[in-house]
């Protein structure tokens, strides 16, 4: 299994934009999209130059299948080379937080 020597961190979008086209030129690698909802998580992969992103899956999230997500994200990340996540983040409606606002705050940390 091949190490991977690249580590992931947190970036609003601003950073991430900056860091993608860091040095006037588009650093490659392809990002995980996850829309984080209360009962399931969408998947899509971006293609190597971040131009476009596929759907790929939907996992079912529930507490018992923490470690069972887990392995399946680090599969992914193992199997596209992936850079970096970018998970959605629901704007409110209304001036009303919406709930999965929340859930995907916890999940990144």
């Amino acid at each position: 299994m091949r190490e991977n020597t690249h580590t992931m961190k947190y970036a609003k979008q601003l950073e991430l934009f900056q860091i993608l086209f860091k040095n006037g030129k588009l650093e490659t690698g392809r990002l995980l999209g996850m829309d984080v909802g209360d009962r399931y998580v969408g998947l899509a992969v971006s293609n190597p130059l971040n131009e476009i992103a596929s759907p790929h899956s939907v996992l079912i999230r529930k507490q018992s299948n923490i470690n069972s997500i887990a392995d399946k994200l680090q599969e992914l990340v193992t199997r596209f080379s992936l850079v970096g996540f970018v998970i959605g983040y629901p704007l409110p409606l209304y001036h009303f937080q919406r709930p999965q606002v929340g859930y995907a705050s916890e999940d990144v940390r």
